[in-house]
């Protein structure tokens, strides 16, 4: 069986979503507010989608921001990061407009990546697993589907496991414990 602990787990990618403006029942002009955030890359087409695109100047966030208030946020690795740039944004943007950003915000999704070091036999492995497809003519990798917790797992022939769906970071190393505790007796060490 492989060591659970050496299944190192890395954050690649957080979702998150807020009502990050309390604007109410007006919208927010994005296209002149865009022209005032060149700081954040500010850049705004409302024939191909229409949201405010912004890349945080010293991160790897970037942020939709639509006209209802509503902003997604993607490219961080961690809660603390998304408070961080939640509150870089807010304040800069308390200069831009005439509204006080709500702050909080929800995850929806987790991607995180593992790798055991080792090959696993993805034939025995989708003949063991409910809830699994395996058709390498089609995607290279088996999927596994988690009910509880809910999350969905690539898992490659050579060890590389791919987590996707989780709503909580501290989620993560569970969720591979689980797949690693599913994978037993397929893992070739």
């Amino acid at each position: 069986m492989i060591m659970k602990s050496a299944a190192k787990v890395t954050i690649v990618n957080m979702v998150v979503r807020s009502d990050f403006l309390n604007v109410e029942s007006k919208k927010i002009d994005l296209s002149s507010l865009a022209s005032s955030l060149e700081d954040w890359n500010g850049k705004y087409d409302a024939e191909c989608f229409p949201s405010l695109f912004l890349k945080d100047p010293n991160g790897r966030a970037t942020v939709l921001l639509f006209g209802s208030g509503k902003i997604i946020m993607t490219g961080i690795r961690s809660e603390r990061e998304a408070r961080e740039t939640l509150d870089k944004l807010a304040e800069r943007l308390k200069t831009e407009l005439d509204v006080v950003p709500n702050k909080k915000y929800d995850v929806i999704n987790v991607v995180a990546r593992c790798d055991v070091d080792a090959e696993v036999d993805l034939d025995a492995a989708f003949l063991k697993l409910k809830n699994a497809l395996y058709d390498p003519s089609l995607f290279p990798a088996l999927i596994y589907r988690s009910k509880d917790p809910k999350f969905v797992a690539l898992i490659f022939k050579n060890g590389k496991i791919n987590v996707v769906g989780i709503k909580n970071e501290h989620d993560a190393p569970r969720a591979v414990e689980l797949i690693l505790d599913a994978l037993d007796g397929c893992i070739d060490e």
